[in-house]
């Protein structure tokens, strides 16, 4: 999973689907058979894991469709393992999705859902720039600086263990990432100097 999500970034689609579907069926064929626990929770995880990517991949191509049965399999594979991580993940990536089908509404609603979640930082901040530039979306200037703020808040936080930003990649907010987000938020916000400083 994790060379998959960290080749999803930089190659074609194209070439990564037929793996991603196939490591998928492959995953939830172990899950019919008798595990132990641990293992059980191992797969889920990895169920999940790849549902997300296929998630992100059914929208990139325009089929949301199957995004969302997708983000719905991986919120079931996050429960059954209990794994907030995942959950937190889950979350987000459906926040995303709604974002970027301009239900920027269900967005900010969903990124708060995933704040529940005990998870590493980086997938808080990424939280809270879904949360920001979904707020922007929907003219909500207050909700949108406060989201801003709020990062701020997380970088001082201590980092938690997160093993779905272990995978890396795609499953993965770094700082470049980060300054994106804010400078499209600013944009969106109409404040066009903050937005090309986070954007250089």
């Amino acid at each position: 999973i994790s060379r998959i999500a960290v080749a999803y970034v930089s190659t074609p689609l194209h070439r990564l689907l037929g793996e991603l579907v196939a490591t998928r069926d492959a995953v939830f064929e172990l899950l019919r058979k008798h595990h132990r626990p641990q293992v059980l929770r191992d797969l889920y995880l990895l169920g999940g894991t790849t549902c997300l990517l296929l998630a992100h991949a059914s929208q990139n191509v325009g089929n949301q469709r199957a995004a969302l049965i997708q983000l719905h399999t991986a919120t079931i594979c996050a429960a059954i393992a209990d794994h907030n991580a995942l959950r937190a993940w889950s979350r987000g990536t459906a926040a995303l999705i709604n974002e970027w089908s301009l239900r920027p509404r269900a967005s900010v609603d969903l990124a708060e859902q995933g704040l529940r979640f005990p998870a590493s930082k980086e997938s808080r901040v990424r939280l809270r720039a879904i949360e920001a530039r979904g707020a922007a979306r929907m003219n909500d200037r207050v909700l949108a600086l406060d989201a801003l703020d709020q990062i701020q808040a997380v970088q001082g936080d201590v980092d938690g263990y997160d093993d779905i930003t272990e995978f890396g990649g795609l499953f993965s907010f770094p700082g470049a990432k980060q300054a994106y987000y804010l400078g499209s938020t600013f944009g969106l916000l109409g404040e066009h100097d903050k937005a090309i400083e986070e954007l250089q």
